[in-house]
């Protein structure tokens, strides 16, 4: 995953803070605990979901040399599993270095079954929310570019 800079995460944070009323946030309980809602307390993007633990060498992380991303659209995502959608803030890949980075690590991929079925779309999930919600100013953050401080195994708790 790539974590960001901290005032570039801030300035995120405090612009969706007042973006979404309350009333469209969708919450499930997931493993006895409740998710969803405004998630940019752990303002992340995933590079590469399922890695097997015991195939993965994390000297590859040291390899990956990313210094800044340029954002994209605002948009939201159908998740059929909680009947909710997933507001994200999509990133412009134009030159694929992300891609090239996914397939990289997708050398170490447990779900590859899963995984094939679904293209990489590189995002930065911000809010979970009820259907009926609708996004406004979705070229608010287009091609602003976001510092990464760090790439990383998995979130830091």
């Amino acid at each position: 995953m790539l974590d960001f800079l901290d005032r570039d995460k801030q300035k995120v944070k405090n612009y969706f803070k007042d973006f979404i009323d309350e009333k469209y946030y969708f919450y499930a309980k997931v493993n006895g605990k409740n998710k969803g809602g405004l998630v940019l307390d752990e303002m992340h993007l995933t590079l590469f979901y399922g890695l097997d633990d015991k195939k993965f060498n994390e000297k590859v992380l040291d390899e990956i040399k990313i210094n800044d991303i340029k954002l994209g659209k605002l948009e939201l995502f159908y998740i059929k599993e909680f009947q909710c959608n997933a507001l994200v803030l999509k990133i412009n890949d134009k030159k694929q270095e992300l891609k090239a980075i996914h397939n990289i690590l997708g050398e170490f991929d447990v779900l590859r079954e899963k995984n094939n079925k679904f293209k990489f779309n590189p995002h930065i999930t911000i809010a979970y929310v009820k259907k009926g919600f609708e996004v406004k100013n979705k070229n608010r953050f287009l091609n602003e570019k976001i510092k990464v401080k760090s790439v990383n195994y998995k979130i830091k708790s």
